[in-house]
């Protein structure tokens, strides 16, 4: 049995509907690369990279844009905020590490809203109220004149005291005594009073003061000897030293002590009137 010969015309159909095998191959390589491309555009736009970015919305030439020129690019972008941060600190770009000096750390810290910047500026006094036996905000008229009109008035009252010291009112006892000053304000270690108290010498009858008792004297002076606590509401025409100013530490107590100590004393006073401190009466 003889083949039939196709014909040029069926010879052309067939060429034109099956293609040569290479052909194929090189259509679907372009294929695969234009979609590599595209993945990995895209991938570049999640991650933020700021070239790729640029590339895709302004269509900029991608084939100049070296990977060291997208570092270049990067850099310059963050200029502003590492200007920023350089006010604060210094900024080691190799290592990509900001320093901020303690000192100023602490400073935003305390400068900030947060709670513990708040708790770093509490002042010290305020933490410490209380340490020792101390109480806070020790002053003259509410703490150390108590102690004096109990362990010390018998020698250094108003009636011939001994050395010339009074120690019954704020006045007196900042003059000191025939020998002079016998407190230095701010400096207890070199106040002659304290010395008598710390070695036992005064009081010289009765019993020694207490540790707190001379823990109060001490921090007392220590806060400049004040005669009232910060406080207290005076004014500067009551504490002024004028002829015409009475003060209760002054002018009123002396007189207490003179006439009515003895029975409105801190030892079972009459009625309950103490008449010995400014508080009390």
């Amino acid at each position: 049995m003889s083949k039939k010969r196709s014909t040029p015309k069926q010879r052309r159909a067939v060429a034109t509907a099956a293609p040569p095998p290479n052909r194929v191959r090189r259509g679907r390589g372009c294929s695969i690369a234009a979609v590599a491309l595209l993945i990995a555009l895209l991938a570049g736009a999640a991650l933020g990279t700021p070239w790729l970015l640029s590339v895709l919305a302004n269509g900029a030439d991608t084939s100049a844009l070296t990977p060291g020129a997208a570092h270049d690019l990067l850099i310059e972008q963050q200029q502003p905020a590492l200007a920023q941060l350089a006010s604060y600190g210094w900024v080691n770009q190799e290592e990509g590490v900001a320093h901020i000096p303690i000192d100023r750390a602490i400073t935003l810290l305390a400068n900030s809203e947060l709670p513990v910047g708040a708790l770093a500026a509490v002042p010290q006094e305020t933490a410490t109220a209380g340490a020792d036996g101390v109480p806070a905000d020790v002053n003259f008229t509410d703490d150390i004149l108590p102690i004096f009109l109990d362990r010390c008035s018998e020698c250094h009252g108003d009636t011939d005291p001994e050395e010339g010291l009074v120690l019954t009112s704020y006045k007196d006892v900042m003059l000191g005594s025939w020998y002079g000053a016998v407190i230095k304000p701010g400096d207890p270690a070199d106040s002659y009073l304290v010395e008598m108290v710390e070695t036992g010498q005064m009081p010289k009858k009765g019993d020694d003061l207490t540790p707190e008792q001379i823990n109060t004297i001490v921090a007392w002076i220590e806060a400049g000897a004040p005669e009232f606590g910060s406080g207290a509401e005076t004014d500067a025409e009551a504490t002024a030293v004028t002829p015409e100013t009475v003060s209760f530490a002054n002018d009123v107590l002396p007189i207490f002590l003179d006439r009515c100590s003895e029975c409105h004393g801190e030892d079972e006073p009459e009625e309950g009137l103490v008449l010995l401190t400014y508080k009390d009466v």
